[in-house]
């Protein structure tokens, strides 16, 4: 999961236009926490994120509802775990990827 963070924390790094409000890897980087079962660090990751969220424009999060429905929505997801894990499965199956060694990450 670290390799992740510091992966997406690189990409962010490049500047390209659609890293500098990066909410989709955000996203990935919380919900990767819940789905492995580490909801404390998921939800420390989400306020670590909101804080900076906090600074972007505010049209930024305007698809999405706004900051704090975008907050309730992310710890509505955290909260059910296993419907995260539940999905994760499906689509692997679904992809056909069962096979594959990074396949035992799953539960």
């Amino acid at each position: 999961m670290h390799q992740v963070l510091v992966a997406y924390r690189c990409y962010r790094e490049l500047c390209n236009p659609d890293s500098k409000y990066p909410v989709h890897l955000f996203e990935d980087g919380i919900l990767l926490f819940a789905w492995r079962g580490h909801g404390d660090r998921a939800t420390a990751l989400l306020n670590d994120y909101v804080e900076e969220m906090r600074r972007w424009p505010e049209n930024v999060m305007a698809r999405d509802g706004g900051l704090d429905s975008w907050r309730m929505k992310m710890l509505k997801d955290l909260a059910k775990p296993e419907v995260l894990r539940e999905t994760v499965e499906a689509e692997a199956r679904k992809l056909k990827v069962s096979d594959v060694p990074i396949s035992q990450l799953i539960f």
